[in-house]
């Protein structure tokens, strides 16, 4: 479902936003047509994480290792689609080097990726960000043991829970 939320809101380029549109046009959304579809489609850059591959993460290492795999695809991503282009700060630099390594330091990351990852885009392409998370409980309802739900709990909390 989150898939198709994002192929709606991400921005991108003429072509394949325009195979996008006529996609959401074939479906004959109730949206469709209407001022909200024009006034939000492919109109924001999308940091999509799908949490279901964190699923079995045995302990703390395990988990940072999973969640800097998925971290690590959609920097790597964002730099294809050539959003950090415009990036010259060099602590941003910094930041998208240590995410786009798939061995990055997540002890680090973790607790200010989404913040950092947001920002960074913000800055460089002047859009609104939009953070899907699927599979958002999966960490919690299948940690494996006590060590990952007591890390992860607070980690995904909202500020002041």
């Amino acid at each position: 479902m989150l898939s198709m939320f994002q192929a709606f809101f991400e921005a991108g380029d003429p072509g394949d936003t325009q195979e996008r549109k006529t996609l959401f046009e074939k479906l004959h959304l109730k949206i469709h047509n209407t001022h909200l579809f024009e006034l939000h489609f492919a109109q924001y850059d999308v940091v999509y994480i799908d949490f279901s591959s964190l699923r079995g993460a045995k302990n703390k290492k395990d988990f940072d290792a999973m969640f800097g795999i998925q971290l690590y695809g959609e920097v790597i991503r964002h730099e294809e689609l050539g959003h950090f282009k415009n990036v010259t700060e060099p602590t941003d630099l910094e930041m998208i080097d240590r995410m786009s390594s798939p061995d990055n330091d997540t002890n680090t990351l973790l607790e200010k990726a989404f913040f950092e990852l947001s920002r960074i885009l913000h800055n460089a392409t002047g859009r609104k960000i939009l953070v899907l998370v699927d599979e958002y409980d999966t960490p919690v309802s299948s940690a494996a043991n006590e060590e990952v739900y007591n890390y992860v709990c607070p980690e995904l909390s909202p500020p002041g829970v």
